[in-house]
């Protein structure tokens, strides 16, 4: 998880260093051995300081190629990402902050119990034993609960998918580990930011001076508003989103409330499953940029310089070749344009455009060409100023001939 981006992109390697490094001061393990152990990433207490040192430098490397949130939103674990790079809190709180979390969830939490994501509408999710967990979309819902109940989710939707976690987050089996949680975050002292916060846990955009050890508690307790808070943030007028993981979780729920509203929106997602390099990045980087986010490429592109954009047609410039007027199948007059068969006759009528002359010399010799006719009664022409001058005459006033 994030370990090819740490070899490619120094800014990335720095910022999870220093996550890393703010890490390392509560947990008894090290950041950079644990990213390539699929055994230690199933650890609530590793994966989920893991992931937020992940999001966090996927932010900072955004930032580095000049691309700044016009608001943040987490899902979860993620607010404390959307707090750190709004500034509500710094790396080391915030990071301190989800290591205790994840230990109090270890320790308190995990057992018998597990997390379904279900593709349906959350009114429609009604079981025994199963709490609604998050509302992601109009048609995403995730549910928590203990094994057995879920199992029968799971005969009900066969759609549905495990998560795989072993604790039931955002419903009421939190409660038993409040008072733990509150004294492990009581330390917290968030500060107010410029940066637009919206809230998963309230639905809409929240003062981050809010953020304390009761809000993060609800944070985990609560169900994750996440419709509400997408919705709210399109309304407000956003229309790109850019998802800050090792691979795109949120996307088609997002797409989802936008459907519902009837607005258009993009997402780009910075890192994708088995596909976490710099290329990838840089091709996420590109798909921000086509969707009208500014980007600064000069860090991609050291030494290179901005160039006007090529001449268009209406700048007077063409670019394309003059299109051929179309023959009949079989013609290859060099001279003769498209022919037309009369109605009721054996005669066929050819129309050419030329430019004006001195002489006419030389319709003669077609009328000669016996080859480019089927079954003439007789070899006329006629030259002359075409009969529908808006119709016929081309740009240099040539004439318009037509042959019989």
């Amino acid at each position: 998880m994030g370990r090819a981006l740490i070899e490619s992109s120094p800014v990335f390697a720095d910022s999870m260093a220093e996550c890393a490094r703010a890490i390392a001061t509560e947990a008894d393990w090290d950041l950079s051995a644990v990213l390539g152990e699929e055994d230690m990433l199933r650890r609530a207490d590793v994966v989920q300081p893991a992931l937020f040192a992940v999001m966090v430098s996927l932010a900072r490397l955004w930032e580095s190629y000049g691309v700044t949130p016009a608001a943040v939103v987490g899902h979860s674990l993620g607010e404390y990402a959307a707090a750190c790079v709004a500034g509500a809190l710094t790396v080391e709180q915030a990071a301190v902050a989800v290591v205790r979390r994840g230990r109090v969830i270890a320790d308190r939490l995990s057992g018998d119990h597990g997390v379904l994501s279900v593709p349906v509408a959350a009114e429609h999710v009604r079981f025994d034993g199963v709490e609604i967990a998050a509302f992601n979309g109009p048609s995403a819902t995730v549910v928590a609960g203990t094994n057995s109940a879920l199992e029968r989710v799971l005969e009900a939707v066969p759609a549905a998918k495990r998560v795989p976690m072993d604790y039931a987050s955002h419903t009421s089996a939190v409660e038993t580990a409040e008072d733990a949680l509150l004294g492990e975050l009581a330390g917290l002292s968030p500060k107010g930011v410029g940066i637009p916060f919206y809230s998963t846990v309230t639905g809409g955009r929240l003062d981050t001076t809010a953020l304390d050890a009761h809000y993060w508690y609800r944070n985990l307790r609560n169900p994750v508003l996440f419709e509400t808070a997408g919705r709210r943030l399109i309304e407000d007028g956003h229309t790109v989103f850019i998802e800050m993981s090792p691979r795109p979780l949120l996307a088609a729920a997002l797409h989802q409330t936008a459907e519902a509203l009837d607005q258009p929106v993009h997402t780009v997602a910075s890192l994708r499953r088995d596909d976490g390099d710099m290329d990838r990045f840089l091709r996420s980087l590109a798909d921000a940029h086509t969707h009208g986010v500014t980007v600064d490429w000069r860090p991609a592109l050291p030494g290179g310089r901005a160039v006007a954009l090529p001449t268009y047609a209406f700048q007077r410039k063409r670019f394309w070749p003059t299109a051929r007027p179309p023959r009949r199948p079989g013609q290859t007059h060099p001279l003769l344009g498209p022919a037309e068969e009369l109605a009721g006759s054996p005669d066929v009528v050819f129309t050419s455009t030329s430019p004006p002359g001195p002489t006419h010399g030389w319709p003669t010799m077609w009328c000669g060409t016996r080859c480019c006719c089927r079954a003439p009664r007789s070899w006329r022409w006629r030259s002359g100023p075409p009969t529908r001058p808006a119709a016929t005459a081309s740009p240099n006033s040539s004439w318009k001939r037509r042959w019989y």
